[in-house]
C-alpha cells in the first residue's frame, strides 16, 4: 500500500510541504510519502500559490541532520523561496507508479462510497488518518435529517471486506450504530 494526502487524468496530489529557506539557494522540505525521500522521485513539483500554478524542478537535494533541503531550478535568490515557506508540494497522479488490481493509493480512497456488508450505505470517506498502528477510514455522512461520522480502521480482510475500485465502493464489516 502507498500514500499520496476526481479527475484521475490531470489530478495533483499533496506530497509534502516547503519550510523555511535555509543557507544560501536551499529551502526545507516535509514529505508527506510513504518513504521521505520518495518525493523526489517525483517530478515535477507544483505549488498553488494566489490561485496559480507555479511548477518547479529540483535541481539538488540534500538530507541535513533530520530535515531535507532542496534547491530549485531558477530560484536562487532569497527573497524568491520566502513565499514557498509553508506551501504544499503537488504532484500529477500520473508521475506515481502504476499499481496492480488489488493495490491502490491512499488518495484513491477519497471519494469513495463506504456501505456495510449487508447493504447499509455509511457515506463516502472524507480522510484518512495515520495512528500508527493502522490507518483509520473517516466515513461521513451528511443529508437533509442527519450528519453522522465513523471512524473505520483500515484493517484488510477483518473489516475492509472488498475495495472495487472502478464502481469507487468499499464494502465493511462494521455495526452502523457503534
Amino acid at each position: 500500500m502507498s500514500r499520496g494526502k476526481n479527475n484521475k487524468q490531470d489530478k495533483k496530489i499533496i506530497v509534502g510541504k516547503f519550510g523555511s529557506v535555509c543557507g544560501i539557494g536551499w529551502i526545507r522540505v516535509h514529505s508527506y510519502t510513504e518513504n521521505a525521500r520518495d518525493i523526489f522521485n517525483y517530478k515535477p513539483w507544483f505549488v498553488r500559490h494566489k490561485e496559480c500554478w507555479h511548477q518547479f524542478k529540483v535541481a539538488i537535494w540534500k538530507q541535513n541532520n533530520r530535515s531535507m533541503l532542496t534547491k530549485l531550478e531558477s530560484l536562487n535568490l532569497q527573497k524568491d523561496r520566502n513565499w514557498l515557506t509553508n506551501c504544499e508540494i503537488f504532484v500529477d497522479s500520473r508521475s506515481f507508479p502504476q499499481l496492480l488490481e488489488d493495490e491502490f493509493y491512499w488518495h484513491e480512497l477519497l471519494g469513495m462510497q463506504v456501505s456495510t456488508v449487508y447493504g447499509r450505505k455509511l457515506g463516502i470517506v472524507t480522510s484518512i488518518l495515520e495512528t500508527g498502528s493502522n490507518d483509520v477510514l473517516v466515513v461521513s455522512l451528511r443529508n437533509a435529517s442527519k450528519e453522522k461520522e465513523w471512524l473505520i480502521p483500515f484493517l484488510e480482510g477483518s473489516v475492509i471486506k472488498k475495495i472495487v475500485r472502478g464502481a469507487q465502493k468499499i464494502e465493511v464489516e462494521w455495526d452502523p450504530d457503534f
